[in-house]
């Protein structure tokens, strides 16, 4: 059967005639039959009175229990569909890896791959956002498929800024050794090299990361497009979606030996 989330999501709950329990709640009758049977019971000294008493405040109870649930229901409905962008710990690591690229813009030898990097960062962003949202309108989140899918997207999300994170190591490596090497009027000419060498490598490196955040993002495009083409959720273990789920799976595995 296809699933349509957009119109659960947004057709508005027809309107129900309130039963008794609501009319009760409104009315605050629990509480006053308690509180009515109390006074009665201390001036009557009726033992049924005093039973009232204790059954009307069970009924409060119960009735505001009863309330509360659709409420806590919303609140925990809306808050499993936030934006990557809403955790605090990854905007504050996202702004610190912006600012290091940043500086890194304005060297001649890391202007190019910091502009690159900073690129990455913003599409790594985009595409988990774009992923999660297509995903949670096509399987629900209870479902373990969806689980599945969500993590090894999520860890390749990681990965990515991860890299960028060492992407961003590496060019303030690489600005240091070019300060040392312009700053040191007497250098000894294997210490010069060995300075050279070791700026290289880190460039090199740093290429080599770019490469694989560019393999990776393309994986997550082709995933975010292969869900949102599912008809049903029989589709969600279709031959194309397999082959791209397990890739993501070692392009995060990959990336940690990184």
């Amino acid at each position: 059967m296809e699933t349509n989330k957009d119109a659960s999501v947004t057709m508005p709950a027809p309107f129900k005639q309130p039963n008794a329990l609501q009319r009760i709640s409104a009315a605050r009758y629990p509480v006053i039959l308690a509180a009515a049977s109390a006074v009665a019971f201390f001036v009557l000294h009726l033992v049924i009175l005093k039973w009232l008493a204790v059954i009307g405040l069970i009924l409060q109870v119960a009735v505001g229990v009863w309330r509360a649930r659709p409420r806590t229901l919303l609140s925990s409905s809306s808050g499993s569909s936030s934006a990557p962008g809403d955790d605090p710990q990854r905007r504050t690591r996202i702004q610190q890896l912006k600012r290091g690229l940043s500086k890194a813009q304005f060297e001649p030898l890391t202007e190019k791959p910091a502009a690159q990097a900073l690129e990455q960062l913003q599409q790594n962003q985009e595409r988990m956002t774009s992923f999660e949202r297509t995903l949670s309108l096509k399987l629900d989140p209870g479902e373990l498929t969806y689980g599945r899918y969500h993590e090894a997207a999520n860890q390749v999300y990681l990965s990515i800024q991860d890299q960028i994170n060492d992407i961003a190591t590496r060019l303030a490596n690489v600005i240091s050794i070019r300060s040392a090497l312009t700053e040191t009027k007497e250098v000894e000419e294997a210490e010069e090299r060995t300075r050279t060498d070791l700026r290289e490598r880190e460039l090199q490196k740093v290429s080599e990361l770019l490469r694989l955040n560019e393999s990776a993002l393309t994986r997550m495009d082709q995933l975010t497009h292969a869900i949102s083409e599912m008809k049903t959720q029989a589709h969600s273990a279709s031959s194309e979606l397999g082959p791209l789920l397990i890739e993501l799976e070692e392009l995060a595995q990959r990336a940690k030996k990184y």
